[in-house]
């Protein structure tokens, strides 16, 4: 473990997150209000981060990053079989992904304060 590993596993996820939901919205597939916060979420997080670098990761933190890859599979997977049905489930857990996005946000900004 690095300082510039620690650093860039993180960065790594929210690149990899955000852009497959920018190229599914740039589709159709993903509203773009969605991608919007989660940028914004994922912005704020490398300012409180650079700004506090022993600020640890919380499992919210952690949640978020896993429902996002969730809700981004999910999605994919409605894309290339249609037929399945996984449409309605996988904008769900992109809504779930979205405001749990939100609220990691907020409890991050008021860790870091």
């Amino acid at each position: 473990m690095t300082t510039l590993g620690i650093f860039l596993d993180p960065l790594a996820d929210k690149i990899l997150i955000v852009g497959t939901l920018a190229a599914l919205a740039v589709q159709g597939a993903v509203p773009v209000w969605a991608v919007g916060i989660v940028v914004a979420r994922e912005l704020v997080a490398v300012d409180v981060r650079v700004r506090s670098p022993g600020l640890a990761a919380g499992a919210d933190g952690k949640a978020k990053t896993v429902l996002q890859a969730i809700a981004t599979a999910a999605l994919l997977a409605s894309l290339a079989w249609p037929s399945v049905g996984l449409a309605t489930a996988a904008s769900a857990l992109l809504l779930a992904a979205v405001a749990l996005t939100v609220v990691s946000g907020v409890m991050l900004v008021r860790r870091a304060a």
